[in-house]
C-alpha cells in the first residue's frame, strides 16, 4: 500500500495546518496582545497602589515608596510603570521595545504584591478596621449564622420530606 505524498500527516501539511500562519492567528487562539498585557500590568500596578494607600502605618507606605522610587530615575518601579503607561497613552512605534517595558514591568509586580501584603498582614487596612467595627454585620460569628441560615432554608424543606 502507497501513501500519498499529499495526505493529512505528510511533515509539511501538517504543521501548515496545525500551526497558525500570521501573529493575527496566534491572538485569536488566546495569546494575549502586548497592548493587553501592559493595560493588565497598569491595571495591577494601580491596584497595588490604591491598597499601599490603605495600609494603616505611614511608615510602612512611605517604605514601599521608597522602593518603587521616581518616575524620573531610570530603572525604578515607578519608572517602569510611567513608561508604559505612556505607551499606552501614546502610542510605541517599536513594538520590541513595548514588549521589553511590559516584561520589566510584569517582573516587578510581585514583589511590589508581596510587599503590600506584608504591609497589610502586619499593620491592617483603614478601609478593613472601618468596615469590621461599623455595626459588625459581617463579622465573623454574624456571617457564620448567615451562611447556616441560607443553606438551612434548602436543607430543612428536604429533611422535613
Amino acid at each position: 500500500m502507497r501513501y500519498r505524498s499529499n495526505s493529512f500527516m505528510n511533515g509539511h501539511r501538517f504543521f501548515q495546518l496545525a500551526l497558525p500562519s500570521s501573529r493575527q492567528a496566534l491572538g485569536s487562539i488566546g495569546l494575549p496582545t502586548t497592548a493587553e498585557r501592559a493595560q493588565t500590568a497598569v491595571a495591577q500596578y494601580q491596584a497595588l497602589m490604591a491598597r499601599l494607600a490603605d495600609v494603616n502605618d505611614a511608615n510602612a507606605q512611605l517604605e514601599i515608596r521608597n522602593w518603587l522610587g521616581d518616575s524620573n530615575t531610570p530603572g525604578t518601579p515607578a519608572e517602569r510603570y510611567q513608561e508604559v503607561e505612556n505607551d499606552l497613552s501614546q502610542g510605541q512605534p517599536d513594538p520590541t521595545l513595548q514588549a521589553k517595558r511590559v516584561s520589566d514591568l510584569e517582573a516587578l509586580l510581585p514583589d511590589f504584591e508581596s510587599q503590600v501584603a506584608g504591609a497589610e498582614a502586619a499593620y491592617g487596612t483603614k478601609t478593613g478596621d472601618e468596615t469590621s467595627s461599623a455595626d459588625g454585620v459581617f463579622s465573623g460569628n454574624n456571617l457564620a449564622m448567615m451562611a447556616l441560615a441560607a443553606v438551612s432554608l434548602f436543607v430543612l424543606p428536604f429533611v422535613l420530606d
